[in-house]
């Protein structure tokens, strides 16, 4: 039988689907969805950053095509947040290129204009905030202040005119409607995201409840709309991830994670009297952190056997098919020790069907975090290795007892 949980987890799966589907090099729906996501990134990372004038070599497109201009900006944008510079070749490419564009007139006249192109508005306005050009900004903003006021533009278009305004340190007088029910899934979803972040000023807890909520159940009894590869997808993914975190605590790998990564603030009231110096100490504190919201949660039973070797596994959640194998590092070359245990734990996994994953969680004692990137990617590099969670010991298990 098909439970709501089960709906629940099919249509996260589907979104996450979509997201991943727009994770090419350079894709204009994928470069949006990576800057609105905040609850989820594809398993391999974001692929979809090029470098700019890279990019422009080998782009058929023309650059006095609005798109271009959109996608240019999004690359130089990455650009100068990685790395504090861009290449003055791609951001003059961008400006002239978007000088051409400040000579079209009547952009409102036909439907079919880059200003009524919600992607196309956003990825420009993200590339004229990092070119810091004030006459681009104050050319942008006037676009968007028109398009706000202008009758034909639909709500989720005007919601986006709010936002690439807040990007180019503008605000726009408009007032949101009180009453949501009769406009669409994507545009609840816009609006939840900008209430969450201040853009949009709301101080009724309640309606925000409620709205997320029936985001929630539109999602459930309409699906998807339109194109599966449509960077609206992340921002209502992120707007239902938050949801079911923060409400519901449905059993998930992304609740899985989100416990054990929060360890280490967990153990700010830690004493020196409660004394960790084993695996067995730190099982039984995540037990504690994950009892509550996993029912079904099992430790230290046997998986079948593998010749003649056999498995007792930490931590078990069948319902997610996970396992969570908890190591102690004592001294640096545990490091390295870890990498080759979890090796023979990903092969013995596979003489059952119940787990298919493994996640890595592993306290260390020496604080050693230098080591802990290479030891994540050694570990990912395995076999059924879903994530790995290192964590340092706190001060109060480092020092003796006063």
């Amino acid at each position: 039988m098909t439970t709501n949980l089960d709906l629940v987890q099919e249509a996260i799966a589907t979104l996450k689907n979509s997201l991943r589907a727009v994770n090419q090099p350079a894709n204009m729906d994928g470069l949006l969805a990576c800057h609105f996501c905040t609850h989820f990134a594809p398993d391999d990372g974001w692929s979809i950053f090029e470098k700019p004038t890279k990019w422009m070599t080998e782009s058929e497109s023309s650059p006095d095509q609005a798109p271009y201009m959109a996608i240019l900006g999004c690359l130089i944008a990455q650009e100068v947040a990685t790395n504090g510079t861009c290449d003055n070749v791609a951001v003059c490419q961008f400006t002239d290129s978007l000088d051409r564009l400040k000579q079209r007139k009547n952009i409102f006249q036909s439907l079919t204009s880059w200003i009524f192109q919600p992607a196309t508005v956003l990825g420009i306005s993200i590339g004229i905030r990092a070119s810091k050009s004030e006459a681009l900004k104050q050319w942008m903003v006037s676009q968007l202040t028109e398009g706000i006021q202008f009758h034909h533009a639909t709500l989720y278009q005007k919601l986006i005119y709010l936002y690439a305004a807040n990007l180019l340190d503008a605000t726009l007088n408009f007032e949101i409607p009180k009453s949501f029910k009769d406009h669409s899934l994507y545009e609840l979803s816009l609006v939840i995201w900008l209430i969450k972040r201040g853009i949009v000023v709301s101080d009724k807890k309640e309606w925000l409840e409620e709205a997320s909520s029936q985001v929630l159940s539109l999602l459930l009894t309409e699906g998807l709309h339109g194109e599966n590869e449509d960077f609206r997808h992340a921002i209502l993914l992120d707007v239902v991830l938050d949801y079911v975190y923060s409400r519901s605590h449905l059993p998930s790998e992304e609740l899985l994670l989100r416990v054990l990564r929060g360890f280490e603030p967990a153990m700010e009231r830690w004493q020196y009297k409660w004394i960790i110096t084993d695996e067995y100490h730190i099982q039984a504190i995540l037990w504690l952190m994950l009892r509550p919201y996993f029912d079904d949660i099992r430790y230290e039973e046997n998986l079948p056997k593998v010749g003649r070797s056999g498995h007792r596994y930490d931590l078990g959640i069948p319902s997610l098919g996970k396992l969570v194998e908890v190591k102690y590092i004592r001294k640096k070359d545990d490091f390295q020790k870890i990498v080759h245990e979890v090796g023979i734990d990903s092969v013995q996994i596979k003489s059952q069907a119940q787990f298919r994953e493994i996640i890595v969680f592993a306290f260390d004692e020496t604080c050693a975090v230098e080591n802990y990137a290479w030891t994540r990617k050694s570990l990912l590099d395995l076999d059924a290795i879903k994530e790995v969670v290192i964590v340092s010991a706190p001060s109060t298990t480092r020092n003796p007892s006063p």
